[in-house]
């Protein structure tokens, strides 16, 4: 069938699409958001550079939540990367990559590129024109179900020849570190693997067997699959012989003929250069060819059979690593449908993709004429989507069922929930790229974090091999926990929820490492990971003791920023709870005090007395966690040792640094740190020091900032520019620093790049949030940290107490304040206008006055209140 291209408006009217449930949305209390984040729409010149990567990203980026797309490659061989956040696999305990979508067109070759990444819409664009050859495609991941959709438009004056690709799971390894490849520790050998005495001896034939200082290209890989063998060698498990291959640099290809007799369970190695995953190998691991180069392995999906010759291949360019069977790439066209199972177990996750051409006959080689446009849809759904070991079977049904009227529909129900989703708050200053970083931050995460679903690892959904950097999972001493900064304020808070279930998952673990140790509570290593996994095993904490208390201050500000009680009580207080327990118990009280030992404030720094941060934490921890047992009427017996904690627990140690008092990192052990934020995180996140503090800590905190400069720190702009705020560091300055930092180290898809760190790094636009408007310490400030010249305003931001506030910022002065209460809680303002007489509007209707530097209105639920200076 035809399906004519149409450019559909907004859509405000709500519909149920085919591929998901209904569609959930929730008043538009700020409907400017719409309009501000249209002028943000996101221009790519040219391909992606880093697709594939270990790391983060930096090609147009698509998602809704769940299924994350990543566009990449030229315009003739244009790759679209799927991942999942739940598509996990057991034996790496790491995200892995779902497959590709690939859309050939020959004629394409050297054409211009623009693709644009309309935020607003969710949707990405492109145009791709070579002479009178013109393509034209539109994208999108479907904000209600599980659906990739992409129009392919024919808009030049020539017909245009495309074939389409579904391709399975990873297609290359990235080989980060080292580039080179030589030299070897040992002469390569082939037949086995090089370890002690020599293990793992290959048992069967082998024949042009040979190892070149060059990476072949896929073609010439293909033309040594289709020659004729040479003279077989036969190895019987226990002989090898030198592989006589040359001197290599930065690019290698190891190829052979094999027929093997047999596989043993763990390894058979045709090659090898020195102990394992040293220089390089290959081989096979239980059956599946194995490429390993300085640490870096690559596994292919498949086997080879026993008993037949195969031509294997091993390629490595300087950057990726591939494997070739019998001349084909480990993941060349799957079909339109396939099932990934990459851990072949009963308990391993699944992933079922089925691809579907709506254009004429359904070939997924097609020839579009002028003006004609076709649909590609491609439906991915996991195990956990459909409750059954064969997703498979419900993509098939789902792509089967697809029409051009229903897809019509998952356009305007997509379209329906990010309008709804921007409709949420907004801001607007006068700096258009600090701006555009605080929508595309919101963008990011909206695209990678979703009620329901599994959480975000390190570098969201965008996974694009299989051996993610720190195996792409959730590092609780900070990166796990920074993505999620800014929703709260932002009026996103449904974008946390599944930060808290991937940590409720993980409390019976967390309970049996604390209970190994003698500690109660629960403890949890750096590194964890959905359902309860522990990547890098239980002890992998690095010494420090913060990462659950480091945890509990999103419970704690999702509760402060929402008053759910109902997901207080089943999802929030628990984990909180068990969080004090283990302080409780871990703390000692010596001389009036309570203090902490043997916590590292760094990693592996050490056996430190009194971490800063780990003060921070833990003295935030036991302020709220008696308010929150109060409002649930729970462990009224343990509330009066909490509250003994809270004010007993030891001050912030300090320290001279070039004339002036900052603070040391710990009382005893690490003093400095000569990278990294840790010395101003008890400042934020852990929101132990604000504007209302001790005007002799806030100068102690004005010093430190001076002292430790940290305006471009690889692991700390997450926290760094949001803590200057909270202390009202210098705003013209924060400004002009932020806006450098996104001038100089921002991916072409506004993601801030340092050579690590993913999509914590949307977190630094909270800074801007916290300059316009402070609520931590249960006070609403208005421009608590903004340029008093620069006009601003905002609208429905989020304010701890579940308060809604619109704020502008105009010609020096506050213009204009609003407040909605969704819980009718008492609310506290600093005075807009100090020293000046306030007048209270109540849902429009003058109320009465009030004055002071501070002040506290009794509110009710759904009400709004207006304030004006008193004329």
């Amino acid at each position: 069938m035809t399906i004519v291209s149409t450019t559909f408006a907004i859509a405000t009217l709500l519909v149920t699409p085919c591929l998901g449930a209904a569609i959930e949305t929730r008043a538009a209390p700020a409907p400017e958001g719409t309009a501000i984040v249209a002028r943000h729409t996101i221009v790519f010149d040219k391909t992606a550079t880093r697709v594939p990567t270990n790391f983060m990203v930096d090609g147009p980026l698509l998602g809704n939540g769940d299924i994350g797309v990543v566009q990449a490659g030229p315009p003739e061989n244009l790759l679209f990367y799927i991942g999942k956040n739940d598509f996990w696999s057991i034996q790496t305990q790491a995200p892995t990559p779902v497959g590709q979508l690939q859309i050939l067109t020959p004629a394409l070759k050297g054409a211009t590129f623009r693709t644009e990444q309309d935020m607003l819409l969710a949707e990405t664009r492109g145009r791709f024109t070579q002479g009178k050859s013109e393509l034209s495609t539109r994208s999108f991941v479907d904000a209600n179900g599980n659906g990739f959709i992409q129009s392919l438009g024919n808009s030049g004056q020539e017909p245009l020849t495309i074939e389409v690709r579904t391709l399975k799971g990873a297609a290359v390894a990235v080989a980060d570190v080292p580039a080179r490849v030589n030299p070897p520790p040992k002469p390569p050998l082939f037949g086995c693997e090089q370890h002690g005495e020599n293990r793992w001896f290959f048992r069967g034939a082998m024949a042009d067997a040979r190892v070149q200082d060059r990476a072949l290209s896929a073609a010439e890989v293909v033309a040594l699959a289709k020659t004729r063998r040479g003279e077989a060698e036969r190895f019987d498990g226990k002989t090898s012989r030198p592989a006589n291959a040359p001197v290599i640099d930065k690019a290698m290809t190891f190829s052979a003929w094999v027929k093997p007799d047999t596989f043993s369970d763990e390894a058979d190695y045709l090659l090898s250069s020195g102990d394992w995953d040293h220089a390089y190998s290959f081989g096979f691991s239980s059956g599946h060819p194995r490429f390993s180069l300085h640490g870096i392995a690559f596994q292919h999906p498949g086997t080879i059979p026993l008993g037949q010759w195969t031509h294997v291949a091993a390629v490595f360019d300087g950057k990726s690593m591939r494997i070739y069977l019998n001349g084909l790439a480990g993941n060349d066209d799957a079909g339109d449908s396939f099932l990934l199972d990459p851990d072949a177990k009963p308990e391993g996750r699944k992933a079922g993709v089925s691809t579907r051409v709506l254009f004429k006959d359904g070939s997924r080689t097609f020839t579009l004429a002028p003006g004609e446009t076709a649909i590609v849809a491609t439906v991915i759904l996991s195990d956990l989507d459909v409750g059954s070991p064969d997703p498979l079977a419900t993509a098939k049904t789902k792509a089967a069922a697809l029409t051009p009227a229903t897809i019509k529909q998952q356009v305007l129900g997509h379209r329906a929930w990010w309008n709804n989703f921007w409709s949420q708050s907004f801001i607007e200053i006068p700096d258009k790229v600090i701006e555009q970083n605080w929508y595309s931050s919101q963008y990011v995460m909206a695209s990678c974090s979703r009620k329901g679903k599994v959480a975000p690892g390190l570098w969201g959904n965008w996974i694009t091999t299989r051996t993610p950097a720190w195996h792409g999972d959730f590092h609780l001493n900070y990166n796990f926990q920074a993505p999620f900064y800014s929703l709260y304020a932002a009026n996103h808070t449904d974008g946390t929820l599944p930060f808290y279930e991937a940590l409720n998952q993980s409390i019976p673990r967390g309970r049996s490492i604390a209970q190994k140790r003698g500690w109660k509570g629960i403890h949890l290593p750096v590194s964890i990971g959905p359902w309860g996994m522990c990547p890098e095993g239980d002890n992998s904490d690095h010494g420090q003791r913060s990462n659950t208390a480091y945890s509990a201050l999103l419970y704690i500000w999702h509760w402060q920023y929402t008053r759910d009680e109902a997901w207080l009580e089943h999802d929030g207080y628990a984990f909180v709870r068990e969080t004090a327990l283990f302080w409780e118990d871990y703390l000692k009280l010596e001389n009036g005090r309570y203090v902490i030992y043997n916590d590292s404030i760094h990693e592996g720094s050490g056996a430190d007395f009194n971490p800063l941060l780990s003060l921070g934490l833990v003295r935030t921890l036991f302020q709220n966690i008696v308010p929150m047992s109060e409002v649930l009427g729970l462990d009224t017996a343990k509330r009066a040792k909490w509250k003994d904690i809270s004010e007993k627990l030891s001050a912030f140690p300090t320290q001279e640094r070039g004339g002036k008092t900052v603070f040391r990192y710990s009382e005893k052990g690490t003093p400095w740190w000569g990278d990294n934020t840790l010395g101003i995180q008890h400042i934020f996140p852990a929101g132990s020091i604000g504007l209302d503090s001790d005007p002799g800590l806030l100068e102690i905190s004005h010093n430190m900032l001076d002292a430790m400069g940290r305006w471009r720190d690889y692991n700390g702009s997450s926290s760094w520019y949001t803590a200057c705020a909270r202390v009202g560091y210098q705003p013209a300055r924060i400004l002009t620093e932020l806006r450098h930092m996104l001038d100089t180290h921002s991916l072409p898809n506004r993601l801030l790049n340092f050579g690590g760190g993913g999509i914590e790094n949307a977190s630094p636009s909270l800074a801007v949030t916290e300059m316009l408007l402070q609520s931590h310490d249960g006070k609403i400030r208005f421009f608590p940290c903004w340029p008093k010249e620069q006009d601003a305003r905002f609208g429905s931001l989020r304010a701890v107490g579940a308060f809604l506030v619109w704020g502008e910022w105009k010609g020096g002065v506050v213009a204009g304040v609003k407040i909605v209460s969704e819980k009718g809680e008492d609310c506290t303002i600093v005075n807009p206008w100090p020293g000046k007489k306030v007048q209270v509007l109540r849902t429009g209707k003058a109320a009465n006055t009030v004055e002071g530097t501070h002040f506290t209105l009794e509110t009710t639920v759904g009400e709004s209140l207006e304030l004006k200076v008193d004329s």
